[in-house]
């Protein structure tokens, strides 16, 4: 007997005993693997008290509670979701199997809540990536999810692994008897002697509901006496994401002159009181719209209406929409063809035999091949045999991220540092761009005075030229008047000493 604790994001029959389709999964699982002869324990993130139910015991996910979990348990089981994180990061001492049914990191490209980016990022591609990186043992429930993840170990940088890594592992319906309760839980509501269409489950972005509403204005001309009832449209633990698509869908049923005559709404139901809505209706109706995700969906409400034997009209754009045209458990439609949908719905109200026939289908089918004790083979045998995969990542995204960081920080330090030093250097160069103005002038300030200095002295040498040649011309004047006549007297006394004294005075 192997001891599994299996983890749940969310409080698992609350309220009033209801599962979300997520919840619905992992308590089958739970159940199938008990009856495997594990023993299963269940920690609720959102717990409040402990307790028992199907001898499955509820306890708390908490570090406290859970601080000797690998003393108390063998494996671990979680389910793909924003939570992953408090798992990885604070409880993870066991070997763990990851359910990635639910592609957290499509759905959140599809719904916007808040800023787009960081729902994406947080509640979508993180958890995935943490996920991937720390489980030992991955389960899915069809190959295009299969495919999907084995790119994304790609894209994480795990350059070689065994491929079994990842098992198919998908959600089935228990082959055991169907047990209902007694009285009726639809008739109630929309009265007797009517056929029922059935429109099970939350009304996220990626389903139709227009579309069945629409189909019902053709349907009604044929027979008068067809309901088609939305159970747990709107999903009071996620609100944000049904609240105004299951408001709409009211809103249209009313515009149309169908609400509470032809359209009805009821809250969630338990799972026994849900079983016995099946055994009251006609045909189980889930329309898609064209999206990723339905590229790589599991409907989980399809395959608990096939648990129920309620036939199926769905939307043609998944692998299980392949699985009812093949094994013949219903019929399927195009994307948004409401007229398509009214004709499947009349025609089969009109053969009843038909409809019988794809009952007797589907049961065969469950009892054959496709069921809950066949599909949990890949988690009943990890459990057996838990370990640890020796195997990491090659790439370790939180340290490139740190080191990117931190990269980023030197390059801001060192542009910091080359800012500075740029703006020294401006500061430098305007300092010397001034004092070069201001050298500038005083040079051709000094250029000019010299200038003014030299134009004066000219001006005085002019003006002392003009002197000396003014004197020049008063002297040679005087003497050619008074000096040269005495000059000449003295000429022929000459040859005397007398005489040359005197010639030398004249002189």
């Amino acid at each position: 007997m192997t001891r599994v604790l299996c983890f749940s994001y969310e409080r698992l029959f609350y309220p009033n005993g209801i599962l979300s389709g997520p919840g619905y999964r992992l308590w089958e699982i739970a159940s199938a693997l008990q009856r495997k002869g594990h023993k299963i324990t269940i920690a609720e993130l959102d717990h409040k008290k402990d307790y028992k139910k199907d001898n499955i015991e509820f306890i708390s996910w908490d570090t406290e509670r859970l601080h000797n979990i690998d003393k108390e348990f063998d494996v671990a089981f979680i389910p793909l979701s924003a939570y992953v994180h408090f798992y990885f990061n604070k409880i993870k001492k066991i070997p763990t199997i990851v359910d990635l049914s639910t592609p957290i990191s499509v759905e959140s490209m599809i719904h916007t809540i808040g800023d787009e980016t960081d729902f994406f990022l947080y509640d979508g591609l993180l958890p995935t990536a943490i996920a991937l990186s720390q489980g030992d043992f991955f389960i899915c429930s069809n190959n295009n999810q299969k495919y999907f993840y084995l790119g994304m170990f790609t894209f994480l940088g795990l350059r070689k692994f065994d491929s079994s890594i990842i098992q198919l592992a998908p959600l089935a319906p228990d082959k055991s008897k169907l047990k209902t309760k007694k009285g009726n839980i639809l008739t109630k509501v929309i009265g007797k002697n009517k056929s029922v269409l059935l429109f099970m489950g939350g009304l996220y972005n990626w389903y139709d509901y227009q579309t069945p509403i629409l189909a019902m204005r053709d349907i009604i001309k044929k027979h008068e006496n067809v309901a088609l009832i939305f159970i747990g449209g709107f999903n009071p633990n996620i609100p944000e994401l049904t609240k105004a698509n299951y408001e709409n869908a009211i809103s249209l049923a009313k515009k149309n002159k169908l609400y509470n005559r032809y359209v009805y709404f009821m809250d969630w139901l338990p799972p026994e009181d849900k079983l016995k809505a099946y055994t009251e209706s006609d045909i189980a109706v889930v329309t898609s719209n064209e999206t990723i995700e339905s590229a790589l969906s599991y409907r989980m409400r399809i395959v608990d209406f096939l648990q129920g034997f309620v036939p199926v009209i769905c939307t043609r754009n998944d692998e299980l929409s392949n699985l009812v045209e093949k094994k013949r458990l219903g019929l399927t439609i195009q994307v948004r063809n409401k007229k398509q949908l009214a004709e499947r719905v009349i025609y089969l109200l009109n053969n009843r035999e038909l409809l019988r026939e794809y009952k007797d289908n589907i049961k065969k089918f469950i009892i054959s091949e496709f069921n809950i004790e066949k599909t949990i083979k890949p988690i009943n045998e990890f459990c057996s045999k838990p370990k640890f995969i020796n195997r990491r990542l090659k790439l370790n995204y939180l340290d490139i991220i740190q080191n990117l960081k931190q990269r980023i920080k030197d390059l801001e330090y060192m542009k910091d540092d080359k800012i500075s030093i740029n703006q020294n250097l401006i500061k430098e160069i305007n300092h010397l761009e001034l004092r070069f103005h201001e050298v500038n002038e005083e040079k051709n300030h000094f250029i000019q005075q010299t200038k003014n200095e030299i134009e004066s002295k000219n001006k005085i040498i002019e003006e002392q030229a003009k002197i000396i040649k003014k004197q020049k011309q008063i002297i040679g004047e005087y003497k050619s008047s008074i000096v040269y006549p005495l000059y000449h007297m003295t000429h022929k006394i000459g040859e005397t000493k007398s005489g040359k004294f005197l010639q030398k005075l004249l002189k």
